[in-house]
């Protein structure tokens, strides 16, 4: 919907720029505040109410009536996104805030909303380098200056609402008539219905205005809906640049902004529309944006993309347990939180997005620790009042970036997983029967069956007594292979010692003949050789916890649990402790408790190392670990020691995730999400980190605790030279990482004489990424004396990378100047060879020759207005040599 189209006059060039950047100062979110919040949903009612709050004449009352009767008769667009999670009835089409309209002095908006501002930096951009700001909060603007100079040139920067009082006969003239049409499609009529603020510019004839004017829109409120309309007017030989951003914080409900931007450009002017835009990703933006322009103005338009977990976050798959996020493929089946049903499902991975090396916070919460940049999105719990006069305060679910978050706050997690697993499947371990031998005689065959238990049998697949085992000998147990044998640790006053016995039996023809006083020996090259292969092979130290066992049913997974209780744990009163030597294999059983519903917590530091005496012998032990389990789930599992069951009964039942801080909120939590409280949060260092794209979601379960994807956007700019002399100008660059396909382009339709158009586009792709131009130049019949160029560079920075052009011309004309480039290819070892023998390291110079290569384009960014464009470019390049 962002598609410019030049509807008539001659020799036009437009400037549209969109940017999206990091939401790290976006995601901040205040306390409701309104003077006025209408009930959700779009109504006549509301329509005139919305007209008469704003004191406007009749004739603009019934062309918001004409947009409403045209919304209600339009059907939704089928062009585009799917739009389908989108429920126009549920969304809140305006609120005022409880501020002051227009004020001129910071000093005047209410204290939170100013901080707001000053987080997104606009008064200090105003100050120094802005000629011009409008702040709009919600539905109304709440600041608006210009400098005294451009006043004093005739320069009009007025909100929308204001121009319709001073200025009714030009805004009649120019508002959705022939630029944006009301019935364009459905979201150009709602906007029309229900548009708010805004903002109005004239420039007068031969006024330059050589610093930029700005707008910022802010959507705060849940389900909010934000309609502002821009109407811009330069007069002949005028020059204006505006700017205008937009953000919204995180929220589980959806939120839309349809806004409206029209420009008249008249003859000889030129006009540069920025748009900066960081939505969250809740937020539908379905903004219309069009110009008509007279004679010679300009164009340029640039995009860029982002994405938050480092590379070790465990994200949880239905298959296959937690897997690294860096090890995350497309297609695999990932826990996700559905926000309406307030419950875990299941949906694919579409994409995984290298994110580039960011600084990375460590989050303590519930048990979960979880590494993460600070515009990561958290599931959050917050209580405040739904209206001020109100005594209390509701609950409300809010996604917050990690920056905004403290100790003490509330984030989601999860208490429980649906499981969905099937038995192992056992391999089959063969074993020779006779070995080749020779004496001083002879060779010979020798049958020596006998010597490796031929009677063994074992079940095809897992079972619960072959998983308590399991549990028993990662616990206990040690496989010596030299020695064929595996020595189990058990003392023979302990009570289960005979249930062990009698399982071997049962599960393996097995009879323990070898049994001392502290452990029991198998004699079984079979079993040795088994448990090897299936992963319990290691010591004390190196031991792991076989990725298989997190894709087993559930009653076999917690009697694997109760046979490692049964070997290495204890209880007491506050729950079930596991102590090792082995940190990543309590972490991993932590993941095991956070699948099967047990409160979990973290796990920490219980003995240093050092001498200490152990059954009277001098032992150098090693740092030790533990990890405690508790909660009601304690009660299932199947323990066979008769004396840690007893105690278990007694143990108090705990980490129900349903109150902290003395606040109950057992209506926000079921079976299977909870809250926990922040333990801690600090700062680690930077790191490279990720970010996934789930089908039909915008979250994923990762340590347990309920976090936000994030999306990827692409813009096909659109020109249309209607006029002789018409020109149009493209620069763009792509940077896809891993995971990420970028697929941008330009289209120009020559439609007049003497036409041109320059495209320049570049694209970076890394650690497998994919990044291509898709581009259309257009000539008609009878266009003569047209000139186009179109040049499309791809780099790749490694051989995983792929770079791709698809340039399409349709020429129906003899008379013209056609040339397109493409150029792909790789960084060259001997650019790097040189770089390197002059000091610099690989990274370094990897870094000079991208920076390179996109210089034609960093040089066209107009960076003097937005230190946030500047940082995103340099994120860019540092993430493509990552």
């Amino acid at each position: 919907m962002t598609e410019l189209k030049i509807l008539q006059h001659k020799q036009t060039e437009i400037s549209n720029e969109k940017v999206e950047i990091s939401r790290e100062t976006y995601d901040h979110y205040n306390a409701e505040d309104l003077k006025f919040k209408a009930l959700p949903g779009i109504s006549e009612e509301l329509v005139k109410q919305i007209s008469k709050d704003k004191g406007e004449p009749e004739w603009m009352l019934q062309k918001r009536l004409t947009g409403l009767r045209v919304f209600n008769e339009k059907p939704m667009p089928n062009w585009g996104p799917n739009l389908d999670d989108l429920n126009l009835d549920e969304i809140i089409y305006y609120m005022r805030p409880n501020a002051k309209k227009n004020s001129r002095s910071w000093a005047d908006v209410p204290e939170d909303i100013r901080k707001t501002y000053e987080k997104l930096g606009i008064p200090k951009a105003e100050q120094e380098s802005l000629g011009g700001v409008g702040a709009q909060y919600e539905s109304e603007i709440i600041y608006h200056n210009l400098k005294k100079s451009l006043e004093e040139k005739g320069v009009v920067f007025l909100d929308m609402d204001e121009a319709v009082k001073q200025y009714p006969e030009l805004v009649k003239k120019y508002f959705m008539t022939t630029c944006i049409p009301i019935n364009l499609h459905k979201f150009s009529a709602l906007h029309a219905a229900v548009w708010s603020g805004g903002t109005f510019i004239y420039i007068p004839k031969k006024i330059k205005v050589d610093i930029p004017l700005q707008a910022y829109f802010r959507m705060n409120a849940k389900k909010g809906g934000q309609f502002e309309h821009t109407l811009i007017i330069v007069d002949e030989d005028a020059e204006v640049h505006y700017i205008e951003g937009c953000s919204a914080p995180q929220y589980t409900e959806n939120s839309l902004h349809a806004g409206g931007v029209e420009i008249h450009c008249l003859k000889n002017s030129r006009v540069r529309y920025s748009s900066i835009e960081n939505w969250s990703k809740n937020t539908y933006n379905l903004n219309t944006k069009r110009a008509i322009v007279h004679e010679n103005a300009i164009m340029e338009w640039v995009n860029g993309n982002l994405g938050c977990l480092t590379g070790d976050s465990k994200v949880f798959t239905n298959n296959k347990g937690p897997v690294n996020i860096e090890s995350i493929k497309k297609g695999d089946s990932v826990y996700v939180f559905n926000e309406e049903l307030n419950k875990i499902t299941k949906s694919k991975v579409k994409n995984k997005i290298f994110s580039g090396n960011k600084k990375v916070y460590k989050l303590r919460a519930g048990g979960r620790e979880i590494e993460a940049s600070a515009n990561h999105p958290f599931l959050t719990l917050i209580r405040e009042k739904n209206n001020p006069s109100h005594k209390k305060g509701f609950f409300h679910k809010l996604w917050k970036p990690l920056e905004e978050l403290k100790e003490g706050d509330l984030v989601a997690i999860t208490k429980k997983l649906s499981i969905e697993g099937k038995s192992h499947q056992l391999p089959k371990i063969r074993i020779g029967k006779k070995v080749k031998s020779k004496n001083q005689y002879s060779s010979f065959k020798m049958n020596i069956s006998h010597l490796y238990n031929k009677d063994i049998k074992y079940p095809d697949k897992t079972n619960e007594d072959f998983m308590w085992l399991m549990g028993i000998i990662l616990g206990d147990g040690y496989i010596d292979l030299k020695n064929n044998k595996i020595n189990i640790a058990t003392h023979e006053k302990e009570d289960y010692r005979e249930y062990l016995i009698k399982i071997l039996k049962n599960l393996f023809n097995y009879n323990v003949t070898e049994k001392k006083e502290r452990y029991i020996i198998i004699n079984s090259k079979i079993l040795c050789q088994l448990f090897y292969n299936i992963g319990l092979g290691g010591n004390a130290d190196t031991k792991k916890i076989p990725q298989w066992i997190f894709s087993l049913p559930e009653n076999e997974i917690l009697a694997f649990i109760a046979g490692y209780f049964d070997a290495d744990g204890h209880s007491s009163k506050n729950g079930l402790y596991f102590t090792s030597v082995n940190k990543e294999l309590l972490n991993n059983l932590k993941h095991l408790g956070i699948m099967t519903g047990f409160g979990v917590s973290r796990v920490f530091g219980h003995g240093s190392s050092g001498f200490v005496r152990i059954l009277g012998t001098l032992t150098n032990a090693k740092d030790s670990w533990r990890i405690l389990f508790n909660g009601k789930k304690i009660l299932d599992l199947p323990i066979r020691c008769r004396a840690k069951k007893i105690k278990i009964d007694k143990t108090k039942i705990r980490r129900s995730y349903i109150s902290a801080q003395g606040m109950n909120f057992k209506s926000q939590v079921n079976e299977e999400i909870g809250f926990a409280k922040i333990n801690k949060i600090e700062y680690i260092g930077i790191k490279p980190t990720y970010d996934i794209e789930i089908e039909n979601y915008h979250n994923f379960i990762a340590n347990g605790l309920i976090v936000h994807n994030s999306k990827i956007t692409m813009l096909y700019p659109c020109s249309v030279l209607i006029g002789e002399n018409a020109k149009t100008n493209y620069i763009g660059i792509q940077y896809a990482g891993e995971g990420q396909y970028q697929d941008t382009g330009c289209k120009v339709y020559h439609l007049a004489k003497n036409t041109s158009s320059n495209i320049l586009s570049k694209g970076i792709s890394a650690a497998g990424g994919v990044a291509s131009y898709r581009g259309l130049v257009s000539i008609k019949k009878g266009c003569t004396g047209v000139k186009s160029s179109v040049a499309c560079d791809g780099l790749m920075l490694d051989n995983k990378s792929k770079a791709l052009t698809f340039p399409s011309m349709d020429v129906a004309e003899n008379d013209v100047k056609v040339s397109h480039e493409a150029t792909i290819g790789k960084i060259g070892e001997d650019q790097l060879f040189y770089l390197m023998s002059r000091g610099l390291s690989e990274s370094e110079a990897t870094n000079m020759i991208v920076a390179g290569y996109i210089e034609p384009i960093v040089k066209e960014l107009p960076l003097e207005y937005a230190v946030e464009l500047n940082r995103l470019i340099e994120l860019e390049v540092e993430n493509s040599v990552c």
